[in-house]
Order: structure tokens, then sequence, then C-alpha cells
């Protein structure tokens, strides 16, 4: 089943593209990594799925019913703020009820158990993008869509981030976009790889054959 569905999307800034013709879906329980450098479109992909950008052209399609996580690159949390504040804050913008059990168990599972009381201002880059993670998975998300959210993990956090999306999307269904300069970080888990040039889907392949080639 495809849970997102974009077809010939095309972002166009003062008559440059930035995104141009980009064609992929993602299944339930899919990996699927945006690779791609500098200027390539993979964030401004990401933000027109989202409707964080208006596309110039082209069909997204998400289904509206089916929850979602979102990890962004920067902090968007408040700086005075502590990790268990956040989480609560989180959950208040979302309109949910998480039991502090539920809460506390998410924030275990990313290794945050013990910095609950810790400000955002005191998180190393690691731990941030581990709370950034554990507030994109309060409401169970079906869809995860993580915007080069290995780029700040230490190596011994990556690892374990990759051992819960594996198990997500394997035992669970959740389909995953991850956007990456480079396949570090994500090697061991993506199905399938979409290479992007400035704007362009160089071409879609699953992991398998990538590394065959």
């Amino acid at each position: 089943m495809e849970r997102v569905i974009v077809r010939n999307l095309t972002k166009v800034s003062k008559s440059a593209p930035l995104v141009n013709g980009v064609t992929f879906s993602l299944h339930e329980g899919e990996i699927l990594t945006l690779v791609g450098g500098v200027s390539s479109g993979k964030t401004m992909t990401v933000k027109t799925i989202l409707d964080l950008a208006r596309k110039t052209h082209g069909y997204v399609k998400i289904d509206k019913h089916t929850p979602m996580g979102v990890v962004l690159p920067g902090n968007y949390f408040q700086e005075n703020s502590t990790v268990w504040q956040t989480m609560s804050q989180v959950i208040s913008l979302q309109g949910a009820r998480i039991h502090s059990s539920k809460r506390y168990n998410i924030l275990k599972l990313l290794g945050l158990g013990g910095a609950r009381d810790t400000k955002i201002s005191k998180l190393s880059a690691s731990q941030l993008t581990r709370l950034k993670l554990a507030t994109a998975f309060i409401n169970s998300p079906q869809i995860l869509i993580l915007d080069n959210a290995f780029a700040d993990l230490e190596d011994a956090d990556a690892l374990g981030v990759r051992i819960i999306l594996k198990a997500l999307a394997d035992r669970m269904g959740v389909s995953i976009l991850v956007t990456s300069p480079t396949l570090r970080g994500v090697e061991e888990i993506c199905d399938t790889i979409a290479i992007l040039e400035q704007g362009r889907l160089k071409r879609v392949v699953s992991y398998n054959q990538f590394v065959l080639e």
C-alpha cells in the first residue's frame, strides 16, 4: 500500500527550479532514503510534501488519517523548557491524551530517561535529535518523515535509532522517509534509495540492487 505518493513534484523559486519533476512512492513498512548533497532538493521535497512550502506543480498525496511523525533540522523547542515539559507541550499541541508512563517509556527507549529534567539549552546535539524523535513517536505514527535526522547523532546513538526504526518498519509496518547527504547511518536499514542531484531525481533503486552495482 502506498502511503506517500509524489508525482512530477516541482518547486520553482525566482525562475530557478529547486525541485524538478521528482517522482517516488513510500509504501507500508518501507524505509526509503532520499540521498543528495547540498542544493540537491532533499529538504525542499520534504517541505512540499508536508505543505511547509507550496509546490509549483505536481501531485503529492498523504493519507491524512494516518498518524504521522516528523523530524526537521534545527531546534524548534523552547530552550528554557525541560525534556519532560517539551514532551508535554507537544502532546498538548496534538490534542492527545498520553499517559505519563508511555511518555517516559518513549524517552527511555531513546536513551533520554535520565534527562527528563534537563533543559533544552543543555542538551547535546545528539540528545536534541533523539528528543525530536521522541516527540515524533508520541502519536504512534504509521508514517515517519525524518529530514537529516542522522546528521548530529553520535555513532552509538545512530545504531540505537537504526534498530528502533528497522523494528518499527518490520514489526509494525511503519513507513519511513529519511533524507541524508550520504548513506552513512542508514545504509543498514533502508529498503529503497532515491538519489537527488540539483533538484532532479536521478534514479530510484532498491538497496540490494544499489550494493550489487
